[in-house]
């Protein structure tokens, strides 16, 4: 319907409900008349104006969330300051090539007596301790520092330039710091010395010296001595033997007199009598 009809009906029917009201009144009471008409008013009915739900036509903004990446940042390796260590070249002072001495320790002579050859060492041993003419034989070269002397004996006491050998050998050795020749021991068929050994250590006090021997008139002289010129005769004794065979002995010596540090020759002749080189040996003890 439209708005015009629509109106016009309302005003219809607006009218005849007047009209219907004036008859009514007017036929209940007839006398009555009314001195005023009240014209009602009537308010158009507005239908309320319903505003429909607005949708938002705009889909809410989603911020997606920002994830930033983690700032990785590598590690500062500072490569560390390698100071190259400072070598000192150390001074080097060569070493004091100290000579290896041998300790003095022999027959004769005395370790602060030096002779330069083996010959004049033997030669003032025979000299020295049998108080004889030394009569030796050559020498007869060991190693570079070492020998051997055979000791020799006149044949005929009128005439020197005659000889015969002993049987005795001196062993010959350089020794000490200037490497003087020393007579280290001597040994003999005829004549031996087993105790003591050569080097060992004894006490200042009596000595037994064992060994074989034969000698004139079958007897051995045995001496402790301390090399020197003259030497020093600390003992002796005269043992009984054999005249041809050599057979056992034993001397005891009295060495009271030394002290330690000395180096001792022992002597065993088989000959009578102090001077005299028949057969003999020797050694060298040092005392501790």
């Amino acid at each position: 319907m439209s708005r015009t009809r629509f109106h016009t009906v309302l005003r219809t029917l607006i009218g005849g409900s007047v009209v219907m009201s004036l008859a009514a009144a007017c036929g209940d009471d007839a006398v009555s008349t009314p001195t005023s008409t009240t014209a009602i008013t009537t308010t158009p009915t507005t239908a309320p104006t319903t505003t429909p739900e607005t949708t938002p036509t705009t889909a809410p903004t989603t911020v997606p969330e920002t994830t930033m990446p983690a700032t990785t940042a590598p590690p500062t390796t500072a490569a560390p300051t390698t100071v190259a260590p400072t070598t000192v070249v150390p001074t080097t002072t060569p070493p004091t090539t100290v000579p290896v001495v041998e300790p003095v320790v022999a027959v004769w002579p005395a370790a602060e007596v030096v002779f330069d050859t083996p010959e004049e060492a033997a030669s003032d041993f025979i000299e020295q301790v049998f108080g004889v003419e030394p009569l030796i034989g050559e020498f007869m070269q060991g190693d570079g520092r070492s020998g051997e002397i055979e000791v020799l004996s006149p044949l005929d006491d009128d005439d020197p330039a005659t000889t015969r050998p002993t049987g005795v050998i001196l062993f010959m050795r350089q020794l000490g710091a200037d490497d003087g020749w020393f007579v280290l021991s001597a040994t003999s068929e005829g004549v031996t010395i087993d105790v003591p050994e050569f080097g060992d250590e004894v006490t200042a006090g009596d000595l037994t010296v064992d060994g074989l021997g034969r000698g004139f008139e079958g007897t051995v002289v045995v001496r402790a001595l301390i090399p020197a010129d003259p030497p020093e005769v600390l003992d002796f004794e005269i043992t009984a033997t054999d005249w041809t065979t050599p057979v056992p002995y034993t001397a005891t010596l009295d060495l009271s007199a030394t002290s330690p540090g000395d180096v001792v020759t022992i002597v065993a002749v088989g000959d009578t009598g102090i001077a005299a080189t028949g057969e003999f040996a020797a050694t060298a003890v040092v005392v501790g």
